[in-house]
C-alpha cells in the first residue's frame, strides 16, 4: 500500500503541476492571441550585411567592412486604414546583429486584425532615459548605456573602410542623446503586407554621404548626432 500511495502522489502532484503551467500559459497569452513575426534584414548594397565581410561600394570606389550593428527599435504599433490600433506588450527591443536571434522576434497581439502599418521608433524615450539603468534588452551589459546624463546609446555603427582617415581606417558612429536640442529619437511609419513583417535596414546611404571621410567619429550628444539620427528613417524599408 505504502509503494502505491507514493506513486499516486507523484501522479496527482504531476497532474496538478500540468494543471498550474497551463494557467500560467493561459495568464501570460490571453485567449485569442495573434502573433506577428517581425524579422529585421540588415543590407550593405543590396546585399544581406555580414558582419567582418568587406562590401565595395562603387559610389565610393573602395569598400566597407561592418563589425558591429546594433539598435533599438521601440513602441511598435499596429494601424489599419479603419483606424483599429495595437500595440506590442514589450517596449524596446535590442537589435544585435552578433545576436541573430534578435533579429526574428514574435509579437503576441491581442487585437486581432489584418494590419495595414507599422509604427515604431528607433531608440530610447526620453522618459525612459530620466529612469536610468534599466533590464532586459536595455541592461548596461548590452554596451548601449552612456551614462545617466548622456542616456542609451541608440544606433551603434562600427567598421572600416580604406577611404577613412580615422585611427586605424576606422568609424565609429554612436547615435544617442535625449535632451534638446539633440533628441536623436526618430519615428518610423511603414506598410505591412502580411502576417510575417520584414523589415530591411539598407545602411548604404550613411557611407555615400560625405559623412565617412569627415564625421567618421560622432561618439556623443552633438549636432553631428543629430544630423546623423534624421536620416535614419530613411534606411528601413518594408518588404513586400
Amino acid at each position: 500500500m505504502g509503494k502505491n500511495w507514493g506513486v499516486i502522489c507523484r501522479c496527482v502532484s504531476m497532474l496538478l503541476l500540468a494543471s498550474m503551467t497551463t494557467q500560467a500559459q493561459d495568464v501570460s497569452t490571453p485567449s485569442g492571441t495573434q502573433f506577428i513575426q517581425l524579422q529585421i534584414q540588415p543590407l550593405l548594397h543590396n546585399k544581406v550585411l555580414v558582419l567582418g565581410q568587406k562590401v565595395f561600394i562603387p559610389l565610393l570606389n573602395d569598400s566597407i567592412q561592418i563589425d558591429r550593428l546594433r539598435f533599438y527599435l521601440s513602441d511598435i504599433s499596429f494601424s489599419t486604414s479603419s483606424g483599429t490600433t495595437g500595440k506590442t506588450e514589450q517596449r524596446f527591443f535590442l537589435i544585435d546583429l552578433e545576436n541573430p536571434t534578435s533579429l526574428m522576434r514574435s509579437l503576441p497581439m491581442v487585437e486581432a486584425s489584418p494590419w495595414d502599418r507599422i509604427h515604431f521608433q528607433i531608440g530610447v524615450d526620453s522618459a525612459t532615459q530620466m529612469q536610468g539603468v534599466q533590464g532586459g534588452d536595455l541592461d548596461p551589459m548590452h554596451g548601449m548605456y552612456w551614462s545617466w546624463r548622456s542616456g542609451y546609446v541608440n544606433f551603434k555603427c562600427e567598421g572600416t573602410s580604406p577611404i577613412c582617415p580615422g585611427r586605424n581606417k576606422e568609424f565609429l558612429f554612436h547615435i544617442g542623446g535625449f535632451q534638446a536640442p539633440f533628441n536623436t529619437l526618430q519615428s518610423v511609419d511603414l506598410p505591412v503586407y502580411s502576417d510575417t513583417v520584414v523589415i530591411q535596414i539598407d545602411l548604404t546611404p550613411l557611407f555615400t554621404l560625405p559623412r565617412i571621410t569627415q564625421n567618421y567619429n560622432v561618439m556623443s550628444p552633438n549636432a553631428k548626432a543629430m544630423t546623423f539620427a534624421l536620416q535614419l528613417p530613411f534606411l528601413f524599408h518594408s518588404k513586400p
